[in-house]
């Protein structure tokens, strides 16, 4: 990905209404990982079972880039306020 385009993505999301939304999915894509994880763990077909943690791995990226959004936004914030 190109990296300017992931940092005007990531201002775009900071000043975004969207910002409580997205905070309120990230434990709604955690446990949906889980989710996956546990069908895995039940499955006997191997491929079913790799697709199935597949889908949790990319659950709980999804996770944890809007977290780190999050963050990087609320820093952002934080020293807007302390500039002042």
């Amino acid at each position: 990905m190109n990296p300017l385009y992931s940092l005007y993505a990531e201002r775009t999301w900071c000043t975004s209404g969207s910002v409580r939304a997205d905070a309120e999915r990230i434990p709604r894509y955690r446990k949906q990982a889980d989710q996956y994880r546990e069908c895995a763990a039940h499955e006997a077909v191997p491929l079913a079972r790799e697709c199935l943690l597949d889908m949790a791995r990319h659950y709980e990226l999804l996770a944890s880039e809007l977290e780190a959004s999050a963050l990087n936004c609320a820093v952002d914030q934080l020293a807007g306020i302390e500039a002042h």
